[in-house]
Order: structure tokens, then sequence, then C-alpha cells
């Protein structure tokens, strides 16, 4: 569902070099006109313009942002892994909570958009149904909390755009992710260890790049969801990754979830997508974890 727009829209996007950023700049870089901030990464992408800035420097981001006459800024930043967070809380602070606060006030003094990637770690996950847009945040871990702390440093300009999701779908060699755990450990026969009590509404990031696309083009702001439409267990959704792409589910082993092993997280994290689907009501039929999967493979 990709959207033609004819004026390129100066975008910066802060994240460049991770594993969402990069994507979504091969996918829309003869789209938008993109400036990547790079930090330690280089990017090797033909016709994408790399900028080297301190973005912990408001008057070094007001200069850059003026002068390349940014209109939308995005924040596919920060520090994902529930581990390192609680290890290393200030490098955490400043990439969830420092550097949105510091897009957020360029972005209000300009007057232009700024969209910003949020997470499912949000809540207690003592709920038995999903999470909406309004269900209170309570959240268990460090990662959680300064995710939170971001979204409240932000949310109150009325140009901001903040997506709460959790993605999935990468077969490259050094992207830590769920699908690779799975496939590659299968591949060469090893035990696959997966939590059949802790449940999460995942999405294909091809969707989640289509939709923010979307929303960019739709001038869309506020909070959403951004999930798929079924909740699942970390389990049954390693046994339907295999059966799909025919690997050996026996390599697949249910496991619980112990807090007194790992860093504290909600056993519930599921997000409602109504919302996203009452705005956008064709999106209905693309979100089920089944065609995703099938979609990824």
């Amino acid at each position: 569902f990709f959207i033609t727009y004819i004026n390129m829209k100066k975008i910066f996007l802060v994240g460049a070099s991770g594993f969402l950023g990069l994507n979504f700049i091969k996918t829309y870089k003869k789209k938008y006109d993109i400036y990547a901030h790079v930090n330690k990464r280089k990017l090797s992408i033909t016709g994408i313009k790399t900028v080297k800035i301190n973005i912990n420097n408001i008057n070094e981001l007001k200069n850059f942002t003026i002068k390349k006459k940014i209109q939308i800024i995005i924040n596919f930043a920060g520090l994902t892994s529930i581990e390192k967070c609680e290890k290393n809380k200030k490098e955490a602070f400043i990439s969830n909570v420092v550097i949105p606060k510091n897009l957020k006030i360029v972005a209000k003094f300009y007057k232009i958009r700024l969209l910003h990637i949020s997470t499912d770690q949000l809540f207690s996950g003592k709920k038995k149904n999903r999470y909406s847009e309004e269900s209170y945040c309570k959240p268990l871990n460090y990662y959680g909390k300064t995710k939170l702390i971001g979204e409240k440093k932000i949310k109150n300009y009325d140009k901001t755009l903040i997506l709460r999701t959790n993605f999935f779908g990468s077969l490259n060699e050094n992207h830590d992710s769920i699908t690779n755990k799975i496939i590659n450990n299968i591949k060469v026969k090893n035990k696959v260890f997966l939590w059949s009590n802790i449940y999460f509404t995942p999405l294909f990031f091809i969707n989640l790049i289509k939709i923010i696309d979307l929303m960019i083009v739709k001038k869309v702001k506020g909070i959403f969801n951004v999930s798929s439409n079924e909740k699942i267990s970390k389990y049954e959704f390693g046994i339907i990754l295999s059966k799909i792409f025919n690997l050996d589910t026996t390599y697949i082993i249910k496991n619980k979830f112990d807090k007194n092993k790992f860093v504290n997280r909600p056993k519930n994290m599921c997000l409602e997508n109504k919302k996203l689907i009452n705005k956008f009501k064709f999106l209905k039929k693309k979100l089920s974890i089944e065609k995703q999967i099938k979609d990824f493979k």
C-alpha cells in the first residue's frame, strides 16, 4: 500500500543506521529528501545525505534544521535492549529521553512535524486484554520507564506522532531478532527456548515502514498502537513461523519466563490496534500474524 507523493518532503532521520532507519531509507529514498543522522556507524546508501551533528546541542540542531529547511523530524533512535538499559542507565536515559526531548524542542520552535517510535513495554502486563492508547502505563523495567518518560516529554506538542509497536522480520545475520534466533538455530539443529507465558502483538517491519509513510502523507498526529490483529505468545509465534518456513517445529521448546532469571518485563505486552484500523480500515486484512509471516517469507 505505497502512496505516491509529488513534492519531496525534507526529512531529518535520527537513528538512520539502525535496522528500522536503514530499511526506511532504502524503501523511500526516492520519495523523500532524507538527511540521515550518523554517529559511529557509517551509511553507504547512494543518494542519501548523511549528517554528523551533535543532537544534544539544541543550537546546532536548530541551525541545521533551518538551513536545510527540514519539514519532518523522524526519531528511530533509542537503546532498545532491556538488558543494556538496566546496565547502562545513563546511556538509556540519553537515548530514550534526552534525544526525543531535544528533537521536540527544535520541532516546536520551527513548527514542524515530529514522528517518534515508542514501545509495547509500557505496562504492568497484569491486564488480560490488549492495551489501548488510553491504558494506564506502569513499566516494569528501566527501558520501559525511559520510553514512557520520553513520550511524556514530547506528546504535549501538537505536531507529534508517537507510534507504539513491536516489529519482527530480519534475516540480516547481525540483527538480533526473534526471527533470526528461531530460523538460524533450527537450520543448524539447535533447540530454541521460547516463552509460552509472554504475549505480544508483533508487526512485520515492512508493514510498519509502510504505515509510517502513510501517516506522514496523511499528516496524522497523536499516539497510535501499530500492531498485529492477534494476541500471541512467543512460543506460538515460533511454531507458526517454523511451519511457514518449513522448519522442524520439534526444535521449538516451550519455556516459562522467570523474573528471577531475567530482567523483569510484562507478561502481556499486547497492543490494541482499533484506533489504527478505524482510521485506515483497509489495514485490517493486512495485519493478521499468519499473513504477515507469509509476507516475510
